[in-house]
């Protein structure tokens, strides 16, 4: 079965490299080729350099890309896949996107009878690395199962949800836990040290069971050179993401809301290309202008 994986980014190039260690045929496509040149050189593999001319070399087709708009790219833009799609191929789409993304993909793809699945992850790039994912898994229960031990090799842990957009609505919201919670233990550590009871709040934590939560955070908050695996430019995307299928929705969106202005922000603030946990030096930085 040959694989065709479009996007090789923070996550992709782990994703790409794993299926290839499991002893697939992957024919890789990047916008930038170097990514793919750099692929092709540790894998001997072969690349494409534009999206379309994986269609007819592959039987799956992977896009784990940055945001809908990449996503329209590799789909319908002037060299996307879809010009040369037929329902010979499977299309797996693992980008986080807006749910409406995938609807419109699924209706272009039902019009070809092409095989359409969306599938976003939960984890970073150790647990791309180590094939530890959570995959979130959208669409039609029998193209599913056809491809389960593909995504096995990326991901054990697999939730079926039913029909598109189910998934990407899913992996939304989830990130929105996550980001919400490290945004509010972010803030109140930083607030913490500017009254000079962060010893007190970190002690007292501790013997709490909210302690799971320093476990969580408090080392790659502290840790000034922490690696980028999830930048505060792809957080601030997922979180207006989720604030907009909420409000599209009519639901409170309160919280989510407070979270992507504060991550905005931040992203305004120079942090783009930083960790979404350096929140917490922002925060640092941002209170130590106002206390004495």
């Amino acid at each position: 079965m040959k694989i065709g994986f479009l996007g090789l980014g923070k996550m992709g190039f782990p994703m790409a490299s794993r299926l290839v260690s499991n002893g697939f045929e992957v024919i890789v496509y990047n916008r930038s080729i170097n990514k793919s040149m750099e692929f092709s050189k540790k894998w001997k593999n072969e690349f494409v350099t534009l999206p379309k001319e994986l269609v007819n070399k592959s039987d799956i087709l992977i896009i784990m890309v940055s945001d809908d708009d990449a996503v329209k790219n590799i789909v319908t833009g002037s060299d996307g896949i879809i010009s040369e799609l037929s329902s010979k191929n499977i299309v797996i789409n693992m980008s986080t996107v807006t749910p409406l993304i995938n609807v419109e993909m699924q209706k272009t793809f039902n019009q070809l009878r092409v095989p359409f699945l969306e599938a976003p992850v939960i984890g970073s790039v150790p647990q791309a690395e180590k094939g530890e994912l959570v995959i979130i898994v959208g669409g039609d229960y029998e193209i599913y199962k056809r491809v389960e031990h593909v995504l096995k090799v990326l991901g054990k842990e697999h939730v079926y949800v039913g029909d598109i957009p189910k998934a990407s609505m899913t992996k939304l919201l989830v990130n929105s836990i996550f980001l919400g919670t490290s945004a509010v233990l972010a803030e109140v550590l930083a607030a913490s040290k500017a009254l000079g009871i962060f010893d007190a709040v970190i002690n007292t934590t501790k013997k709490s069971r909210y302690s799971v939560l320093l476990d969580l955070f408090l080392d790659r908050f502290e840790d000034p050179n922490a690696v980028t695996r999830f930048g505060i430019d792809l957080a601030t995307k997922d979180l207006g993401y989720a604030s907009m299928l909420l409000n599209m929705n009519k639901l409170s969106s309160h919280m989510t809301s407070q979270t992507y202005n504060l991550f905005l922000e931040a992203l305004t603030n120079g942090l783009k290309s930083r960790d979404y946990t350096k929140i917490y030096d922002y925060l640092v930085s941002k209170n130590s202008k106002h206390v004495q």
